[in-house]
């Protein structure tokens, strides 16, 4: 009997270490992907403001705009809401984040910054190429 108890107590405590080093790498590795996907969405937003063809107060502007609009996007996907809630939220910010630049950008823009958000992995493909025409123009 005393060795059945000692051995689900033996049991108990070595698993509970091991799930607790496992949670301890899942969070290491979740903070990597974090900080991996951050520095992707810099590169993006840093290329493709470089890319628009509008003075550098616009640029600022949009860059802003931009950031603030991933970082309410985000808070929308930890809120945890209903599917149908978060779509329709998803939505509204689409619709309204970018209304501001109506006044210091063209339509055009505009437009260009609505679709790469929207789009990001085609205005990262549209980036790519030009980096490679603007080497072999430079060569």
């Amino acid at each position: 009997m005393h060795r059945l108890i000692l051995f689900f107590l033996l049991f108990i405590l070595g698993t509970s270490t091991i799930h607790s080093q496992t949670s301890e790498s899942q969070q290491k590795e979740i903070e990597r992907y974090k900080e991996k996907l951050e520095e992707e969405m810099d590169r993006f937003i840093q290329e493709f403001v470089a890319s628009l063809e509008v003075d550098d107060f616009q640029k600022h502007i949009i860059k802003q705009k931009l950031y603030s609009y991933y970082d309410a996007k985000q808070e929308l996907y930890q809120a945890q809401l209903e599917s149908y809630v978060l779509k329709e939220k998803l939505a509204e910010l689409d619709r309204t984040h970018f209304a501001d630049l109506n006044d210091i950008c063209t339509e055009e823009t505009i437009q260009k910054v609505q679709d790469a958000v929207q789009h990001p992995q085609e205005q990262i493909k549209k980036n790519k190429k030009n980096k490679r025409k603007r080497k072999k123009a430079n060569n």
